[in-house]
């Protein structure tokens, strides 16, 4: 395998982790807190939006080392069209977002039910 390809396998390994932690985290805290269990609960939320968070910031950084220069990575998102790795970037630079407004929301108590 050619070594300009393993940023971009290294990149979907880790955002289909990230996703998928988030998704099983997800239903683990649904679990426990319907059992009474919120202080586990709390504390699973906590520390597994923080890895997801990590994961995710990991795998947006390896993306841009599968372009030419990194420098010109902004250019990357006008090729949105007709580029899938523009559009992963894009999808998981939404979910990073997503995940890390979870995170600092229920670190203030305020976590939204799903």
């Amino acid at each position: 395998m050619f070594a300009e390809e393993w940023p971009l396998m290294m990149f979907t390994l880790l955002a289909q982790l990230g996703v998928g932690t988030f998704i099983f985290l997800t239903i683990v805290r649904t679990v426990l807190e319907s059992k009474e269990n919120h202080k586990t609960a709390a504390q699973l939320k906590n520390t597994g939006f923080l890895a997801i968070g990590v994961i995710m910031a990991i795998a947006l950084v390896l993306s841009l080392f599968h372009l030419g220069t990194p420098s010109g990575a902004y250019r990357s998102l006008s090729n949105i069209g007709s580029s899938w790795l523009s559009r992963e970037i894009l999808f998981v630079g939404i979910f990073f977002v997503l995940v890390l407004g979870n995170y600092f929301v229920a670190r203030k108590g305020q976590f939204i039910r799903y």
